[in-house]
């Protein structure tokens, strides 16, 4: 019995050492090859130009699908006051507060967003149903860490 359980993590731990040395081999070779992954941002917006007014002028760009994408918005170098909430199915989602907005982020729930940190925010703005209410909220596509240097060359 000890035999055969030396033997299974033997067996784990080349395992182990076989998929990082795959990993390391790829990287290798397909990083020049690869594109920077980029987002699409249509305008960077401040939380003071969010609106029920705002959001109403953009629908009028719709209907959004395929070939006509919802626009995503930058917000740059906000902070977020508290750690994000879990929820959903194991957490797989997150949720928090930016300014008077709620965020959700779908499938982020591994996601670390850094507290009291400078981020960037890519986001698309929609209106959230809730028990006969309705009021706007921010949906989080992606985020980095803000560096004011790289936003002004951005962003000029």
């Amino acid at each position: 019995m000890c035999e055969q359980r030396l033997d299974l993590e033997d067996g784990i731990t080349k395992l182990k050492k076989v998929i990082q040395d795959m990993t390391n081999i790829m990287k290798e070779q397909f990083a020049e090859q690869l594109p920077e992954p980029t987002l699409k941002i249509a305008d960077v917006v401040s939380l003071k130009e969010i609106s029920p007014t705002f959001l109403e002028e953009i629908e009028r760009l719709g209907p959004f699908g395929q070939g006509n994408e919802m626009p995503t918005f930058a917000l740059l170098n906000v902070s977020l006051q508290k750690k994000p909430e879990r929820f959903g199915k194991n957490g797989a989602h997150l949720r928090f507060k930016l300014s008077d907005f709620t965020v959700v982020a779908w499938n982020m729930g591994h996601t670390g967003l850094p507290v009291l940190t400078p981020i960037d925010l890519a986001v698309r703005i929609s209106w959230n149903y809730w028990q006969s209410n309705k009021t706007l909220q921010l949906q989080l596509i992606d985020w980095r860490l803000s560096d004011s240097t790289k936003i002004k060359e951005i962003w000029q």
